[in-house]
């Protein structure tokens, strides 16, 4: 028997007791574990942000984040996939961010920051954990996240009960779903459960091209049946929305998608597309009569939005494969089929714009329809069976601005006289039925005849394209978009901050109107992050076409490269007309894509930058995700401790506010507010002195809310008028086109006289005589001039009187007095 050395068998064991390490063991296992988890719950991480956008939801991500984020093979892939567009997403991410913090907006801003970091820490844990080729997977789970969502969209509008159970879940997540404003607009188009067409719209429209791509590759049955499911379920939700601009960067992103398909799949591409319109909408007749129903017929929208996929199976199936190897390798027969099929498309659209019908009105129905008349006056005949009313209006070019009209007429149908004003637009018949009625034509004097009904089109489409050459909602994205660049000049280099629009869009409006958003996100960056957020924007969209061009000679998968092609030319184009890059669920979408751009380029360490870079790149996600993510936590806790703070006395207040601003970097103006009215009561110097510094902070912001209550509970009580009245001002400057916000100020002036005496009276007489006629000088040359309720004409009139009269201050205190509000 050989002897063993004794070496060696302690090496043997030494080797053995470290391969059975507990330690080890526990170490692999957990690894094993959270590479298993992330393949099942990818899908339900990915589908969070973009049905549940807030601010406990980014928090959760970032958790996750997190916990994927662990480990050598998370870390290293990042490295290897630091490619130009992991770069420009993460800049974009990081100044996007950063510009929630140099927000005046705080509370605003820290929802949109929300937004950010979700979508920044899913493109970064998809990039860590996802293997190369796992892009098809994670364009699948797109393209069922967009069914899902389509599919609630149509039921908010018809069924309801999978929305109730929607948005009772997504309560669990303190995100509030607004169920009644939910629905259906009556004969316009579906708001969706985003309450916002576009938006829904727009995500949808990835939804459809992704369903296209996967519905013709080559795979099983099932997957392709599964495929044409899901795009029918996205096809028929999106005609229902019927966002003009998402349509006209669908119809874009769809001649992108053929181009840069090979030549050999272009024809059964155009096909699929062409079964795909027809038979969404033969669909969207069955479903429209039946939106905004109750009771068992309102699932029939649904059972539209099921049936819809298996209906262009079938026509896929049993025609337009067929047609495909007939003419396969006949490039002349094909060319001749894409005429064809082209040609029969316009001449459709031709025919059902201009073929109409009668209608039948049931009781209380309203039928809208627009027609562009020269001006002068006319009369109405009608062909009715039943009496019916009409209100006849006309927009002009400021009218289409504001969203007002002129009402020619309003009474009978049959005896309807009107006479169309110089530099009308457009001018509108509202025809409402008293009871059922069969209208069979409606002709004017000078021969016109209105188009009643559209037979070849679905409602929805045919109520939306009226008036399509002066669209107000059109006109007034031009307006939008003019107002924008203004307020891009305010701070043109870094811009005012994430969520500044709606704050800062009232200084520079010629007329009042409220938007979140410029409905342009190339102009929305320069407003918010200045020619650097844009110049980063701008890198980020070409950096995607860069990598989608290497990826183009890198892999032969051409529909792919294809698809994403698509996908980044509906992301570009409709960022244009709409605001859907500024919302958390789109923009998540977005990133996810990007993510799959960067995969299905793959790790090409010969593109890759140095190692030091791709290390800074790494540590800048972890930083950002984890630092925000920890403030927007800090956001949410201080907002809960103010809903269940119970103050026991006023250095209870002091000492909690104090806290309170520490914790949360965004939306501090509250609790420095209540600190400042709290700590000028407290003798205290220390806290009197902190009460200063936070009315500069205040101040400086320029913000109609700190700024009025620096006057107010700072200014005024320490008899500084002159000062109170710059700061009322200075609010007034950003929400100068609100006229409630003129009103506001003049109902504190008038409580100020509370608190005020006879010696203060001069230079309040003065303040409040410098804001009305900063008011008068403000309203020349507005489209729109801003009105003294009548609570305050008595008041202004009364200070105006006795800024001509010269009375003293003992007397302007006594005739002022009965206008003190407390």
């Amino acid at each position: 028997m050989p002897k063993i050395s004794r070496q060696n068998n302690s090496d043997d064991m030494r080797k053995t007791m470290i391969l059975e390490s507990p330690e080890k063991i526990e170490i692999e296992n957990h690894k094993e574990f959270i590479d298993a988890a992330w393949k099942y719950v990818f899908p339900l991480i990915a589908i969070l942000p973009i049905m549940a956008q807030s601010r406990f939801t980014a928090v959760v991500i970032a958790l996750l984040f997190i916990l994927f984020s662990l480990g050598k093979v998370p870390v290293a892939n990042m490295r290897r996939r630091t490619t130009y567009l992991t770069v420009m997403v993460i800049l974009y991410s990081a100044l996007c961010l950063a510009a929630g913090l140099y927000s005046d907006f705080g509370g605003p801003a820290a929802k949109e920051s929300a937004k950010i970091l979700s979508a920044l820490a899913i493109f970064s844990m998809v990039l860590m954990r996802a293997k190369n080729g796992d892009e098809k997977t994670i364009l699948k789970t797109i393209a069922v996240i967009c069914a899902v969502i389509s599919f609630l969209c149509i039921d908010a509008s018809s069924f309801k009960n999978f929305t109730k159970a929607y948005a009772a879940l997504m309560k669990l997540l303190l995100y509030e779903c607004d169920i009644e404003k939910m629905g259906y607009e009556q004969g316009i188009r579906i708001t969706g459960i985003f309450c916002n067409a576009n938006i829904s719209a727009g995500i949808m429209a990835f939804g459809i091209l992704i369903s296209i791509y996967l519905a013709g590759k080559p795979n099983s049955a099932k997957k392709r049946f599964a495929a044409f499911v899901i795009l029918g379920a996205n096809s028929l939700g999106f005609l229902l929305s019927f966002s003009m601009g998402a349509t006209a960067a669908l119809f874009l992103a769809c001649i992108a998608f053929i181009i840069a398909s090979d030549k050999k799949n272009r024809f059964s591409l155009l096909f699929l597309m062409a079964e795909t319109f027809v038979s969404t909408i033969a669909f969207s007749f069955a479903a429209i009569p039946f939106l905004g129903t109750s009771g068992t017929i309102s699932a029939i929208p649904l059972m539209c939005c099921l049936l819809c996929g298996p209906f262009i199976w079938v026509l896929d199936r049993f025609a337009g494969q067929n047609l495909i190897k007939k003419l396969e390798g006949k490039d002349k027969a094909i060319g001749i089929a894409c005429g064809i099929l082209i040609a029969v498309v316009a001449v459709y659209a031709a025919l059902a714009l201009n073929i109409t019908s009668a209608v039948t009105l049931s009781s209380g129905e309203r039928l809208s329809r627009a027609e562009y008349l020269a001006p002068g006056e006319y009369d109405i005949s009608a062909q009715i069976d039943n009496p019916a009313e009409i209100v006849i209006y006309s927009q002009n070019e400021a009218q289409l601005m504001m969203h007002t009209n002129t009402v020619l007429y309003s009474g009978k149908l049959n005896t309807a006289k009107f006479k169309v004003p110089e530099g009308s637009r457009v001018v509108w018949f509202a025809i409402t039925a008293q009871d059922d009625t069969h209208i069979k034509k409606v002709s004017l004097s000078d021969g016109t005849v209105l188009k009643l009904g559209y037979p070849m089109l679905p409602e929805i489409i045919s109520n939306r394209l009226q008036g399509l050459f002066a669209n107000q909602n059109f006109i007034q994205r031009l307006v939008f978009f003019r107002d924008g660049i203004k307020l891009f000049k305010q701070s043109p280099i870094i811009g005012s901050g994430l969520a500044s629009v709606e704050g800062r869009l009232t200084s520079v409006q010629s007329f009042y109107y409220e938007s979140v958003y410029i409905h342009n996100h190339f102009i929305q960056v320069l407003d918010e992050m200045g020619i650097v957020g844009l110049v980063v924007f701008v890198l980020m969209l070409l950096s995607a076409v860069i990598l989608l061009q290497k990826s183009k000679r890198a892999q032969n998968e051409r529909t792919m490269y294809a698809v994403l092609v698509a996908c980044l030319v509906m992301m570009t184009a409709h960022s244009v007309t709409e605001v859907v890059w500024s919302t958390g669920m789109y923009q998540s979408v977005a990133f996810l894509l990007f993510s799959s751009i960067v995969l299905f380029y793959g790790d090409k360490a010969k593109e890759q930058t140095n190692k030091v870079a791709m290390g800074a790149v790494t540590a800048g996600v972890y930083v950002l995700i984890i630092s925000f993510g920890a403030m927007i936590a800090g956001n949410l806790i201080a907002a809960d401790k103010v809903r269940k703070f119970q103050p026991s006395d006023r250095a209870s207040v002091i000492s909690a506010m104090r806290k309170l601003e520490l914790l949360d970097v965004y939306d501090d103006e509250f609790y420095k507010a209540t600190y400042i009215q709290n700590a000028l009561l407290a003798d205290n110097y220390k806290e009197k002195s902190v009460a200063a510094k936070y009315a500069r902070q205040l101040r400086a912001t320029d913000e109609y809310r700190a700024c009025t209550d620096v006057a107010m509970y700072y200014y005024l009580p320490k008899g500084m008028i002159e000062e109170m009245f710059d700061a009322s001002r200075a609010a007034l400057a950003q929400e100068a086109s609100n006229p409630e916000a003129w009103n506001l100020q003049l109902d504190f002036y008038q409580q100020a006289l509370a608190v005020l005496t006879e010696r203060h009276m001069t230079e309040y007489i003065k303040g409040v005589m410098t804001t009305l006629n900063y008011l008068e000088d403000y309203n020349k040359g507005r489209m729109q001039e801003i009105e003294i309720s009548e609570q305050n004409k008595p008041f202004a009139d009364c200070v105006k009187n006795l800024a001509a009269s010269g009375a003293s201050n003992e007397d302007i205190y006594k005739a002022l007095l009965p206008f003190a509000k407390r």
